[in-house]
């Protein structure tokens, strides 16, 4: 029989409602297990609709490490510093503050002492709370010193204690990572890599060493259960005999999971558990059956907290949200989300529309969610190829797979596809170019038409870059002018006439390194795919080779001194004993990093290209829409990649240059902003904008960067205007590539012999993917 919490997630009918802010929004959304499709990346879906609330906790600021639900009533554990463990840990209630929040009440245990801390929490089969109180030492240092399991009431009064300081004082350094109550009462306490179990005395039973694990409930039959990693990767779910202390055998039917799994405290009738990704039903040990996606339901799991059933079958959420204030932009504030079934409301039905990715990154998860939040009409779904028992190439695979089959996704990353070009001429992708045009918002903006143009061809833009970093190689403007490329022969020439005097390439640059390098902007060079011929046989191909083998070193040592290495560094390129640099720009501060190494004037020439620039783009995200998607599911993608074109976004990008014009242009202006403090004299000094450290603590290098200059600023820009070279991973033919040019680089094969193998396999898959 399905409890009332599985009967509302698979009925058919409701309001599901999942935001980060107090208003109320409609989605409608369908689940379909990844393991009836036919894809082999997994789908973020669900069946059924509801209702969920916000409401803010008013005074509670920190981080809720444990929950439980007694009578209704949530109790937390409230660590207002972060982390798990520490002093200063309190035990909290939630009571209602009103019909737009409710508030955290502290519960005072009995005598509790200033030195002691609550680190765990569980219900018992009697309707009493057992919490785990460490004692610390005095002063600030010292760790825990004692462990006692008390019985209290509702109210914090002990009931019953027991010294468990013995068993767990080996363990206890980092705290207790879980806690649960079994029907009998036995006592089952997470720490480090153990699980010790007490009984209803508190008297020791027993202790599980060497567990991987990431939480613990009490299940009504076995005492209870664990959530384990695999060491092969992924989780599982095995329950403990509170007889014998043995965990049984890993419950069949658990879907693959990525990253750690929680269990969702307060369910009687059946087991219930999330992820960042999505909560799940065990019933009978079945199977593992998918009832929520957060993503598709508009929610981050990123911020869920803890997850609670209440009698009626509710769910409550505990969500993290940051503070915005200016006072405390770092505090960790709280929301509680209830989520409750509303049968008997007909919602318009959305258009699904499938991302496809290798692995998602955060900030598009962010924005799908906002986006899925916002939306009327359409949900988007994720469908990511790798996962535990899925490796990149394999993943990759499957991608090419669905779609060369039919079965692909409506928009897709394009820095996990095989190939784009391959893509391009094989009509895979559509035509983007009317939809920026016609689209108002997006056609009235300025943005970096070298950067969106990268994917485009006869006119036709098939992908769109929406934030970008570059790779390149830095010289100093005395040796090389101020161009933005060099040819392979003049780098050769170079090579020749600084022999005996300079290095080429930093000393770690191995013969393969100097190759990757060299080898992955040229790549067109030595391809044309619409004739479908290559050229890796030519003279000029032979040549790389050996430049690249007279130029490199065979083998490097990884590790040192990190001071060392870098100060050797900057003053080998200072008097020029070492000619370039690597360089790879994040932000607008790391142009004047790599200036700092030289101590003059730099340009960044990056590797040898026949035109064009020598630097690279790497894309930070990169898509296309695929041209077998229907024209709602085409519509629906386009809605969602134009939000990461439009200011909020572009504005907000943290890690790399946005192609936005105008977010490009606040960035300069405050990189060029000053900044001063008051030094011990009382004087206003300028104060670094940023510091760079390279390597730990204990063996660090810093680099403080100050205020930029608008000569600086104007050579950036320059740069970043003159690329026109995307990163390509075409990881078949990179692959072939780097295998035959190592076997020549070993000694194991002529540069003739190597090229002629390239060129031979290179071929074969051209032919078999024009």
């Amino acid at each position: 029989m399905l409890n009332i919490y599985e009967k509302r997630f698979l009925s058919k009918k409701g309001i599901t409602v999942l935001g980060t802010s107090l208003c109320l929004l409609l989605a409608a959304c369908g689940f379909e297990a990844a393991a009836d499709r036919e894809s082999t990346g997994s789908i973020e879906s669900a069946e059924g609709m509801y209702h969920t609330e916000y409401r803010d906790i008013d005074n509670i600021k920190g981080e809720i490490i444990h929950a439980e639900v007694l009578e209704d009533t949530i109790y937390f554990i409230l660590n207002p510093d972060g982390g798990n463990g520490l002093p200063g840990q309190r035990l909290y209630r939630l009571d209602s503050g009103g019909s737009q929040s409710f508030r955290g009440e502290e519960v005072a245990l009995e005598d509790r002492k200033e030195t002691q801390s609550v680190a765990g929490l569980s219900v018992t089969p009697d309707g009493s709370l057992r919490v785990a109180v460490i004692t610390y030492g005095e002063g600030a240092e010292s760790g825990p010193a004692g462990c006692e399991l008390r019985t209290i009431s509702a109210d914090g009064v002990t009931k019953d204690s027991a010294d468990i300081t013995a068993v767990l004082s080996e363990g206890l350094i980092d705290g207790i990572d879980g806690m649960t109550v079994d029907g009998q009462g036995n006592t089952y306490v997470m720490y480090d890599k153990y699980v010790s179990v007490f009984d209803s005395s508190g008297k020791h039973a027993f202790t599980i060493p060497e567990l991987y694990t990431s939480d613990i409930i009490r299940i009504a039959e076995e005492g209870a259960a664990l959530g384990l990693f695999k060491r092969e990767g992924g989780m599982e779910i095995k329950g403990i005999d509170p007889k014998n202390g043995v965990p049984g055998e890993a419950y069949p039917g658990i879907p693959e999971i990525t990253g750690s799994l929680r269990f969702v405290r307060g369910s009687k009738d059946h087991l219930l558990y999330y992820t960042k990704d999505r909560l799940y039903s065990y019933r009978g040990k079945e199977e593992g059956a998918a009832l929520l996606s957060f993503v598709s339901q508009g929610i981050n799991g990123e911020e869920v907290g803890e997850i609670l059933q209440m009698k009626n079958g509710d769910l409550t959420v505990l969500v993290r949200r940051q503070d915005s204030s200016e006072e405390e932009p770092s505090a960790m504030l709280w929301q509680v989300a209830t989520i409750t079934g509303a049968e008997g409301l007909e919602l318009p039905e959305k258009t699904k529309i499938v991302y496809g990715t290798m692995v998602t990154d955060e900030n598009v998860r962010s924005q799908i969610v906002n986006f899925n939040k916002s939306s009327s009409e359409y949900e988007v779904e994720i469908r990511q190829y790798e996962g535990p028992s899925v490796d990149s190439e394999q993943a990759r695979s499957n991608l090419n797979r669905d779609i060369m089959t039919g079965n692909a996704p409506d928009i897709i990353d394009l820095m996990g596809v095989p190939s784009v070009d391959m893509y391009i001429n094989k009509g895979l992708l559509t035509d983007l170019r009317p939809w920026m045009e016609q689209d108002e918002e997006i056609s009235g903006k300025q943005y970096l038409e070298n950067i969106l143009n990268v994917y485009a061809k006869d006119g036709k833009l098939y992908g769109i870059i929406t934030d970008f970093r570059v790779s390149s190689m830095a010289v100093k403007q005395s040796v090389a002018g101020d161009r933005l490329s060099w040819t392979l022969e003049e780098l050769m020439e170079t090579a020749e006439n600084t022999k005996g005097v300079s290095r080429i390439f930093p000393e770690e640059f191995e013969k393969s390194t100097i190759f990757l390098h060299c080898i992955l902007l040229s790549l067109d060079n030595y391809i044309d795919w619409e004739k479908g011929e290559c050229r890796f046989d030519s003279e000029d191909f032979i040549s790389l080779l050996k430049f690249c083998n007279d130029n490199g070193a065979d083998n490097t040592t990884v590790g040192g001194d990190i001071k060392e290495e870098m100060e050797s560094r900057r003053k080998a390129l200072h008097d020029g004993s070492l000619l370039l640099n690597n360089a790879f720009l994040e932000n607008v501060y790391d142009y004047a990093v790599s200036e700092s190494y030289f101590g003059e004037d730099i340009t960044f020439i990056g590797e040898p290209v026949e035109s064009g620039s020598g630097s690279e783009i790497w894309p930070g995200q990169a898509f296309g829409i695929v041209s077998t998607a229907g024209d709602k599911e085409k519509e629906g993608a386009w809605q969602l990649l134009r939000t990461l074109l439009l200011e909020e976004y572009q504005d907000n990008c943290k890690y790399g240059f946005p192609v936005l014009e105008s977010a490009l242009r606040k960035k300069y202006e405050e990189a060029m902003t000053p900044e001063y403090e008051t030094d011990k004299n009382g004087a206003q000094v300028e104060k670094p904008k940023k510091v760079i450290q390279y390597g730990t603590d204990d063996d660090k290098f810093e680099l403080p960067i100050y205020a930029m200059t608008q000569d600086q600023i104007d050579k950036l820009d320059a740069l970043l205007k003159s690329l026109n070279r995307v990163r390509r991973d075409d990881y078949e033919i990179k692959n072939i590539v780097m295998e035959e040019a190592s076997g020549y680089f070993e000694g194991a094969k002529s540069a003739e012999e190597a090229a002629q193998v390239i060129q031979s396999r290179v071929q074969v898959y051209v032919n078999e993917n024009r």
